[in-house]
């Protein structure tokens, strides 16, 4: 009806990418930016696919093109910063962001930005001094959150559990959000004990809080409790049948750390039909398959899962069931694959350990 309709044609791109049709859809909009080379919000347009299309290299070039042509205009200056910082280009994107500064404008959303990039150079002083500076707003508790963790880094955990506390006395509307925050600082520095006390002290305070028993039950099963990783998970399963991420956490530490296979599959039979593209819901019912002896069926769901989302944990599962079905070749090169991206792997390591390699 309305050919010229931009809006239509950028939806109808993006829909075209999320189908994995990225070549034609890029292509459709690139025609129009090179019959409308002015037009900015078509331009605007076409550098936000090609990022959601991970053509980053791409989507800088048209950003730089904005910047050329609209030079007042923030918008791709911020943008380019993001891109520069997630191509640990870190010179170029403060370089970008305190341009934008210049204009005064997402004022407080660059100073976080530039506390990432310093955080990432191991700046952590210069780091601070930014981030602290988010003052209010939505980046605020993030990037109070990212002080809580640098201090975590850095073995300051007292001064971490410090920084929280004084936090929550701050935002006691926030606590949860809080708490969940300090728990998962300690998760990533390994600190399960800490993490299960936290939000165990967590809940006494906010009882049957849905997301503190979520929580909680992923870090008991670090620290041995299934018990209470059931119990959880069984409370939250009751609460909402259809909690998808329950059913899947609870269906796969049974399949991973029981021999009680068919209750498993069972929560996992319903969690597929919840997230049915989930990778970890896919991972789970590949590692399931596995256990009852179904390779084939296996391979199916872990190939599908790693094609969304490579990580460690699912290729050292998809090596795994590559290698006991005879395809060491393709499980070495997996597992090699994932050992690049991710060399302090527990899972990965694990894979080595237990083929002897």
């Amino acid at each position: 009806l309305n050919p010229q309709w931009l809006q239509a044609h950028l939806l109808r791109a993006r829909v075209m990418i999320e189908q994995g049709n990225a070549d034609a859809a890029l292509a459709n909009i690139a025609a129009l930016v090179a019959q409308q080379p002015d037009d900015q919000a078509l331009r605007a347009g076409y550098a936000r696919l090609l990022v959601s299309a991970d053509r980053l290299a791409d989507a800088r070039r048209e950003y730089q093109e904005l910047v050329r042509r609209h030079p007042q205009d923030p918008e791709p200056l911020y943008a380019l910063g993001l891109l520069a910082a997630e191509a640990k280009d870190y010179d170029q994107a403060v370089e970008h962001f305190m341009a934008v500064l210049k204009g005064n404008q997402r004022v407080l959303e660059v100073y976080f930005e530039l506390g990432r990039v310093e955080e990432a150079r191991g700046d952590y002083a210069k780091a601070r001094e930014w981030y602290e500076r988010v003052h209010a707003g939505d980046r605020y508790l993030d990037a109070q959150t990212r002080v809580g963790a640098m201090l975590a880094r850095q073995g300051d955990l007292a001064g971490m559990a410090a920084h929280f506390d004084r936090l929550r006395q701050d935002n006691p509307d926030n606590a949860v959000i809080l708490f969940l925050a300090q728990g998962n600082v300690l998760r990533q520095e390994k600190r399960y004990q800490e993490a299960f006390d936290l939000l165990t002290e967590a809940l006494q305070q906010y009882p049957n809080d849905h997301e503190l028993l979520y929580a909680r039950a992923l870090i008991a099963e670090r620290v041995d409790r299934l018990d209470l990783l059931e119990q959880d998970l069984k409370f939250l399963i009751a609460a909402d049948p259809d909690h998808g991420h329950a059913l899947n956490a609870l269906g796969y530490t049974l399949a991973d750390r029981t021999d009680r296979y068919q209750e498993a599959y069972e929560y996992l039979q319903r969690a597929i039909v919840l997230l049915p593209e989930d990778a970890a819901v896919l991972d789970s019912m590949g590692w399931i398959y596995y256990r009852l002896g179904r390779h084939e069926q296996s391979l199916d769901y872990l190939r599908r899962a790693y094609e969304r989302e490579p990580d460690a944990e699912i290729a050292a599962h998809l090596s795994e069931v590559l290698w006991v079905t005879g395809r060491r070749d393709e499980a070495l090169a997996i597992w090699r694959r994932a050992l690049e991206k991710d060399p302090d792997s527990e899972y990965l390591r694990r894979f080595k350990e237990r083929f002897g390699l």
